[in-house]
């Protein structure tokens, strides 16, 4: 498995995590450390938009992270955002995992910086 790496930055009353790498076993816990130090150190409520747009390999464990991510921020009312292309395979694992009916989910960073948007899996045709 490759490396993770994360970086931050602000857009209005957002804070954008951009993954890039795997988010697996070897990864997580230092995902799950900047995220718990954004966290714990921004204003609440904090609205997260964690771009994933850059992952390749999402294994159960990353699923967990964004599902405990959410719960987290959430329990202080603020909000997480995912940004997963369409038809990626983390997106698939994200479908079959049914997170993406729990956290809010785009095609796109420009639309999840868009204020009370949310976008969840497209209604079957």
């Amino acid at each position: 498995m490759g490396g993770l790496e994360v970086s931050t930055s602000r857009h209005e009353r957002f804070v954008v995590l951009s993954l890039e790498g795997d988010l697996d076993d070897s990864t997580v816990q230092e995902a799950e450390a900047r995220i718990l130090a954004i966290v714990a150190a921004g204003p609440a409520p904090m609205h997260i938009v964690m771009d994933l747009t850059k992952i390749g390999f999402l294994t159960s464990t990353g699923v967990n992270l964004l599902a405990t991510a959410n719960f987290t921020v959430r329990s202080s009312r603020g909000s997480v955002r995912l940004v997963v292309a369409e038809g990626s395979p983390p997106r698939r694992v994200l479908e079959f995992t049914g997170v993406i009916r729990a956290i809010a989910t785009y095609d796109s960073l420009e639309q999840a910086l868009q204020p009370s948007v949310r976008r969840g899996p497209k209604s079957p045709t």
